[in-house]
């Protein structure tokens, strides 16, 4: 198992290399801005095909993020970044340490679901986010399918939602994100409001925000805020 590391600074400075004869990284540039929008574009050169890992560390060695993580099935390939962590927010500047580490004997771990996916059609289309609860149980949004799926902490369908691990939106494309509170209950996105929906029976209980009349408290929050704003209603 090799480990390289490519160190950076974001802010208008020059970046330094460290690589090898194995494993060489080299970015597009040798210096970057915070401020001009502008990204890492890395040229990753390998002898062989085989398991590589790129993670972003800060100077304190504290991660911010990985930008690849699997087998590469070529020698030479481009891997960007757009300065942003984990959480999808921009990094401060600063100096910043790109971690590579190969022959790591990756494997495909197919007890998640059912061969490793789900869906309607045993896959999925395109998942969107990943929550977890207070028990470890797993919830899933395929934004493509329209789903909300449900799985126990072991990757087996969580079947207690009306017999069933799944909910089903009206319309696909549905839901936008989505939410589990300690109960149980799971908030998803939709439009201008968030739909509440019950655990066990997976019926909607209500909405929240929005522009629909049966919204929690509509009549007497939302049109008080409206009064309040001096604007004409």
């Amino acid at each position: 198992m090799l480990r390289r590391i490519v160190m950076l600074i974001v802010g208008m400075v020059v970046a330094v290399i460290i690589a090898n004869a194995q494993v060489v990284c080299t970015p597009d540039k040798t210096s970057v801005s915070s401020k001009s929008g502008d990204i890492f574009v890395f040229t990753i050169t390998s002898p062989k095909p085989q398991d590589i890992s790129i993670k972003v560390y800060d100077s304190n060695g504290r991660y911010v993020r990985t930008l690849l993580e699997k087998c590469t099935t070529e020698t030479q390939f481009k891997v960007p970044w757009n300065l942003m962590d984990a959480d999808r927010k921009p990094v401060p500047s600063g100096k910043y340490a790109i971690k590579i580490r190969s022959g790591l004997n990756l494997v495909l771990d197919t007890s998640f679901g059912k061969n490793g996916v789900v869906g309607g059609d045993d896959t999925f289309i395109s998942p969107r986010n990943i929550r977890v609860d207070k028990k470890g149980n797993i919830y899933v949004l395929d934004y493509g399918a329209g789903i909300i799926f449900k799985f126990n902490p072991d990757g087996s369908p969580a079947n207690d939602i009306a017999g069933k691990n799944k909910i089903v939106g009206a319309a696909s494309p549905y839901w936008v994100n989505i939410a589990v509170d300690d109960d149980g209950r799971i908030y998803a996105s939709i439009g201008h409001s968030v739909v509440v929906y019950d655990p066990k029976s997976g019926e909607g209980i209500y909405d929240i925000g929005g522009f629909f009349g049966n919204d929690v408290n509509w009549e007497t929050i939302g049109l008080h805020e409206i009064k309040d704003s001096g604007e004409k209603i």
